[in-house]
């Protein structure tokens, strides 16, 4: 099971009302010339890419986990974002975003963390809030993209190990190529055939295939 966190497919919500953005359906906005562009069915920006009042500006999205029997997930959910990232919280819990970075690029830094064991997630509905800080002093661009799902495991279940960014990183290094942080994110972008934030095992031998047909 999964649950899909993409914005602009999974049902995101602004928090409260910008100007003539109404609260409820949070917005969705074709990209911007200078930002990074979804891949077709890969979702779309929540926000507006030309007119948008200065300020800080929440996008929530409540799902629900299983009562019964899931193993506890983990979250690893790339992200881009006009102007920065000021914080994300799941169920009022803060979250590590990394290092925002800003809209050109998906993912790489800029990653959305649950660590394993920490416990934030609860049977029945959660809350994923995002804080988007849209700085000038007037209307202007602002955004927020994000791109993954969150997979559900039964207890007990034995699952293959899945790999993160800094993971297919190493991994590269290992294959005799040196990537960096936005590289290697782009390579698990490419292999991520469940759009799930990270490689599987088939997913990353495809991977490891392809690396050794060089």
């Amino acid at each position: 099971a999964a649950v899909e966190l993409t914005t602009g497919v999974a049902s995101w919500t602004l928090a409260s009302s910008h100007g003539r953005f109404k609260a409820g359906t949070a917005p969705t906005t074709p990209a911007h010339a200078a930002w990074y562009k979804p891949r077709s069915g890969q979702g779309s920006w929540l926000g507006h890419s030309t007119h948008w009042p200065p300020g800080d500006v929440v996008f929530e999205l409540q799902f629900d986990i299983p009562a019964h029997d899931f193993a506890e997930p983990t979250l690893e959910l790339p992200y881009a974002v006009d102007n920065s990232l000021k914080g994300a919280t799941l169920n009022g819990s803060p979250l590590n975003i990394g290092t925002s970075k800003g809209f050109k690029a998906l993912g790489g830094d800029m990653v959305i963390r649950t660590l394993p064991g920490q416990g934030l997630f609860k049977p029945g509905t959660n809350l994923l809030r995002v804080v988007v800080s849209n700085a000038g002093a007037r209307e202007n661009p602002m955004g927020f993209y994000c791109a993954g799902r969150l997979t559900l495991s039964p207890k007990g279940a034995v699952a293959g190990p899945v790999m993160s960014t800094r993971d297919v990183r190493t991994a590269l290094l290992e294959l005799g190529i040196a990537a960096s942080e936005s590289q290697a994110a782009a390579v698990l972008r490419k292999y991520d055939d469940d759009n799930s934030g990270s490689l599987d095992v088939r997913e990353f031998m495809r991977l490891a295939m392809d690396v050794a047909a060089l």
